[in-house]
């Protein structure tokens, strides 16, 4: 009986354990990583729990972790390379962080920044890392793969914990053996149940009958060009219906809009540009379907707030967006890469010409999100993780 009670009593001194979590991330400009990172942050200091950031400045993350009473800590230094002659500057501005603010668990995020972060602390101080995607999943360049694997295989030693934001993600790092099972841990990303304060009067073509939205990075691995391309292969009658918003920013937006002006396309093209998540709940809103046809992916946080908003997805069947794209269900999956803008534009003629499928894909679509990602799960998946790291003892 006393030993049950001593276990009782560990056990909510745990729960009630208020940590010093250092987040360390690559970039501050907003993406899913950084909206994960913001997220978290917010959520842990309404907890009690003290909160610092590390990220290259100047970004949204930035500006939100500031506002929410996160520290932040700049770091010039951090770039999307291995440059190991930035290793001692790296190296002396993340130790000097962790003198500051002497953090119980460190959760480091993306490529970059968790390769620097495990390989300089080694897990002397608990140190979680999160996997936003591999970089050697399908689609990525052989080099980058070979490279990344091996990297990763080195740095899973220095972490107590690494998250894998799908079991897509968990099932390549145990085929390519970067650490035991025991150590990689799936808590898929969450969204909340509120939804932000937003207008509809502003979004532009709104003469136009049927609403496509694609909301992302502008990048070739996004793939927004594939929207264009489908587009053009409908027939007259169904792209004078269609208004096709692309929202946001990258080094693709030239090539969009030069796609646009060679086909004549303005009035039927819409390029808001960056947008926050009040701006892309007045695109959803708006919306019909939802289209995001990348070579590879994560599990992209964009599709579950489009699910959450009741639209049907057309999505690429890659990385872990089938765990929460049911293909025939709430969407359809496109399989090939070579056949996507023919795929898009032929589920979008089959969704726009039925409302019935519409209707169902877009109830499936919100039924998924509330009962299998939302925020809280996350959340206390997440908080559990940490708190088991901060109490353990770190190996050396």
């Amino acid at each position: 009986m006393a030993i049950g009670f001593g276990l009782l009593e560990c056990f909510t001194a745990l729960l009630n354990f208020n940590m010093r979590i250092l987040f360390v991330i690559t970039k501050s400009n907003i993406g899913g990583a950084q909206k994960y990172v913001a997220d978290l942050s917010l959520r842990l200091i309404k907890d009690g729990h003290q909160v610092a950031i590390m990220a290259y400045p100047g970004g949204r993350l930035e500006e939100e972790a500031r506002n929410n009473g996160c520290i932040f800590f700049p770091n010039t230094f951090f770039a999307n390379n291995y440059n190991i002659f930035l290793w001692p500057t790296i190296k002396r501005k993340l130790l000097k962080s962790v003198d500051i603010f002497s953090p119980e668990v460190v959760a480091c995020q993306s490529g970059v920044a968790g390769f620097w972060t495990r390989i300089i602390l080694r897990n002397r101080i608990p140190t979680v890392f999160t996997a936003h995607g591999w970089s050697f999943s399908q689609g990525a360049p052989l080099f980058r793969k070979l490279v990344t694997i091996f990297s990763e295989k080195i740095t899973s030693r220095f972490c107590s914990k690494i998250i894998c934001v799908s079991e897509y993600d968990r099932a390549l790092a145990l085929r390519c053996k970067i650490a035991p099972p025991e150590k990689l841990i799936v808590i898929h990303n969450g969204i909340g149940s509120g939804e932000p304060q937003t207008s509809t009067n502003s979004i532009p073509l709104g003469n136009k009958e049927n609403h496509i939205l694609f909301a992302s990075r502008l990048t070739s691995v996004k793939n927004p060009l594939a929207l264009i391309r489908a587009f053009l292969l409908l027939p007259e009658k169904v792209r004078e219906t269609l208004a096709v918003h692309i929202l946001g920013d990258g080094p693709e937006l030239v090539r969009l809009e030069r796609l646009i002006n060679k086909y004549n396309l303005k009035d039927n093209f819409d390029l808001p540009g960056a947008y926050n998540r009040e701006q892309l709940w007045s695109y959803l809103k708006k919306s019909d379907v939802f289209v995001l046809p990348s070579k590879h992916e994560g599990f992209p946080y964009v599709i579950l707030e489009a699910m959450k908003a009741g639209l049907p997805i057309i999505a690429s069947n890659v990385g872990g967006i089938p765990e929460s794209v049911s293909d025939g269900v709430n969407g359809y999956l496109l399989k090939n890469n070579s056949k996507y803008p023919k795929d898009i534009a032929n589920y979008l003629i089959k969704m726009l010409s039925n409302p019935d499928i519409l209707d169902e894909f877009g109830k499936q679509s919100r039924l998924k999100s509330e009962e299998m990602f939302g925020f809280e799960k996350m959340y206390q998946k997440t908080k559990t993780v940490f708190l088991e790291a901060a109490a353990g003892q770190p190996s050396a």
